[in-house]
């Protein structure tokens, strides 16, 4: 399905931009640690890549499918096993706006991923975070993990919303999660939004369908800007990020086994003031490529997919690009945040693109991979579709073999240290047994010794019985 909009430059019309400048254009200024993804002034999308971390079953030996250089910001897949290619094939070789390895934690991906889309919807703009990869990637993990010390984007997101700081206190002793003071004066509405396999919007909040067709919000965004953003739905005011959460948890409870999570898109919208940040969570890949043996099984929802990856695509090659928003009900909802009617200079788009470490799901890694590279910036994709940097792939795995090593030359250390005095009690209680050993033989040999002329006296002493006889 990917392979069917990858799509050249010629092939994309240009056409007159709908509504106001791309935001993006002129991006806020980054805070130097962590620093933000994104590029020079200009860019339209910024793509993180984050890699989960390893579960127990996976890891082994050359199970790892990618390898990473976060300071370079490329990305390697270690085996090319589909198309019939051999184990032996080059690696491929991808690179991002930014590369979160396995080890970093939620506050960090927070940092980087939704800082930037946050203040801006603070500031009256629109933000948005789209999150894409296949089931079991970390999706909801990264967006909405409600588990103290491993919050995820949603929550740090109402956090800064409501408090100012995104920092969550550590848990107490009589509560799960200790949230920051919120300010009792800081109001936000609430929409929640699914879009089912046949591209139809349920209004999770009132358990009602939306009405279409959709194409003509787009003139309302048009006249309204932003403001118009889903007006069709049910908004619900929340004043603190639990009564937010209640909120969602009620409208997941209430879902029925015909709106299946990872079948669907999921969008959660939150209108701060002027602003509005939006949360996306896209269907998983091996959701569009349907049950095995079935083609093309969810056709309408890979297509939204593609109208998304043109939107993307579109954006990062220019900025007098129009971005294709009417082709598909998601990306109508979401032209504000894709360049389309009620797009502003100043909002900010992330794509967060989750994916799996290990050899066995490397198809479906791949794919994200590739879609990620549709909305990178034309510098990033120029050096990403070079040719394999070899040396900086070989650096990063001696790199990796040297801290291997130097792991098991420290957990070496630690047992033998550990264990010396049970080691050294060992050996002393060996010698003691071999001094004994050698003393019993001793013992064995001078009784041995005894017994023998103990016999010898015995034999003299019945021939001067017999002699004293006769006498």
């Amino acid at each position: 399905w990917l392979k069917s909009y990858r799509l050249s430059r010629a092939s994309m019309p240009e056409r007159k931009v709908l509504g106001a400048k791309r935001r993006g254009d002129s991006p806020p200024p980054r805070s130097p640690d962590p620093q933000p993804i994104g590029g020079s002034i200009g860019e339209r999308a910024n793509v993180c890549l984050r890699i989960r971390p390893a579960l127990t079953e996976e890891e082994g030996q050359d199970n790892q499918a990618l390898q990473c250089d976060r300071a370079s910001r490329l990305v390697w897949s270690l085996a090319n096993t589909e198309d019939g290619e051999p184990e032996t094939a080059a690696p491929r070789q991808y690179a991002f706006d930014e590369v979160l390895e396995q080890h970093v934690g939620q506050a960090e991906v927070f940092d980087i991923v939704g800082m930037q889309p946050v203040n801006a919807a603070l500031n009256g703009k629109v933000g948005a975070v789209l999150c894409f990869g296949a089931s079991g990637a970390g999706k909801d993990f990264s967006l909405r993990c409600e588990r103290p010390g491993q919050e995820g984007l949603l929550l740090r997101a109402l956090a800064l919303i409501f408090s100012g700081s995104a920092t969550l206190l550590p848990s107490g002793p009589t509560s799960a999660r200790a949230l920051p003071e919120t300010n009792s004066d800081v109001k936000v509405r609430l929409a929640y939004l699914l879009l089912t396999a046949d591209q139809i919007v349920h209004d999770l909040l009132s358990q009602s369908d939306l009405d279409g067709p959709f194409p003509p919000t787009l003139d309302r965004l048009e006249a309204s800007s932003h403001q118009a953003i889903a007006e069709d739905a049910y908004w619900e005011t929340a004043g603190s990020p639990a009564e937010v959460m209640r909120l969602l948890s009620r409208a997941d409870a209430a879902r029925g086994e015909a709106l299946p999570r990872e079948g669907s898109h999921s969008l959660i919208l939150i209108k701060v003031g002027d602003g509005i940040i939006i949360f996306g969570s896209l269907a998983s890949i091996d959701a569009m490529r349907g049950a095995p043996g079935a083609e093309m099984a969810n056709e309408a929802l890979a297509s939204s997919i593609e109208a998304t990856g043109k939107c993307l695509e579109a954006l990062s090659r220019s900025k007098k690009a129009s971005p294709p928003v009417h082709e598909s009900t998601l990306t109508t909802i979401l032209a504000p945040a894709l360049g389309g009617p009620g797009a502003s200079a100043e909002g900010v788009t992330n794509l967060l693109l989750c994916v799996h470490p290990s050899k066995r799901k490397l198809a479906l890694t791949q794919q994200a991979l590739a879609f990620g590279q549709l909305s990178i910036a034309a510098v990033t994709r120029t050096k990403a579709s070079s040719s394999v940097d070899y040396d900086a792939l070989a650096a990063q795995l001696m790199a990796q073999r040297d801290a291997k090593q130097e792991a098991l030359h420290e957990l070496e250390g630690k047992v033998l240290r550990q264990l010396r005095p049970q080691l050294e009690e060992v050996m002393r209680q060996e010698v003691e047994i071999k001094r004994i050993a050698a003393a019993l033989y001793q013992t064995d040999w001078e009784a041995r010794t005894f017994a023998s002329k103990e016999g010898q006296l015995q034999a003299q002493l019945e021939m001067l019985r017999q002699e004293h006889a006769q006498r």
